[in-house]
């Protein structure tokens, strides 16, 4: 039970950590990991609807959960914390294993097991659900920046970053057909600003 209560509260320690890349943009108030997190893990049902039928939706969903989790121990690490790939991968396996490690012989050790297999799936990105849910928190990522742009229409130039494709492509058909739509509504919509300011 002790052990229970420990992963909980790690787990709670999301609800109040901040998406960092939201700090470095000036945004007020930020998402926590936990906010962004749980849109993916609904966002996840839509994979039923998938052009590819195979995909598991319960795994997608669980992929989503999991898939930030050390930041319960480590915080979100970015580009401009000056940490090179190799530390940040290394402080992530860390965290990883400190989780695991608390969940220690709770189902059978069979939560921990999960947890760890999950993390290790969509870190080495090579089944069909570990890359739609990455691409589902670069969609996550592209509405959030929308949102923000639209609350704080000041900030659009530091925002402006977060809309950038990734370099790798989509491996969604649907989803880089959302994001398509995304940003057709952005453009949009920025171009009425634009007429609204020279009028």
């Amino acid at each position: 039970e002790e052990r229970v209560l420990d992963f909980a509260r790690i787990l709670g320690s999301l609800k109040t950590t901040k998406r960092a890349g939201w700090y470095h943009a000036f945004v007020p108030f930020p998402e926590s990991v936990s906010d962004h997190m749980y849109r993916m893990a609904a966002l996840s049902f839509l994979s039923l609807g998938s052009s590819d039928s195979s995909l598991d939706v319960n795994r997608c969903i669980q992929l989503s959960i999991v898939h930030d989790v050390c930041e319960s121990i480590c915080g979100d690490i970015t580009p401009l914390d000056n940490v090179t790939k190799e530390e940040k991968r290394e402080k992530e396996k860390n965290a990883v294993e400190m989780i695991v490690d608390c969940l220690g012989g709770v189902g059978g050790g069979k939560v921990g097991e999960r947890v760890s297999e999950l993390v290790n799936e969509y870190e080495k990105q090579e089944t069909k659900e570990s890359q739609f849910v990455k691409d589902l928190d670069r969609f996550e990522m592209f509405l959030q920046a929308d949102e923000y742009e639209r609350q704080h229409p000041h900030l659009s130039s530091h925002l402006a970053p977060f809309f950038s494709p990734p370099s790798g492509g989509w491996n969604s058909k649907d989803i880089e057909k959302w994001v398509g739509e995304l940003l057709k509504k952005r453009e949009e919509r920025k171009e009425k600003e634009k007429e609204e300011k020279e009028k």
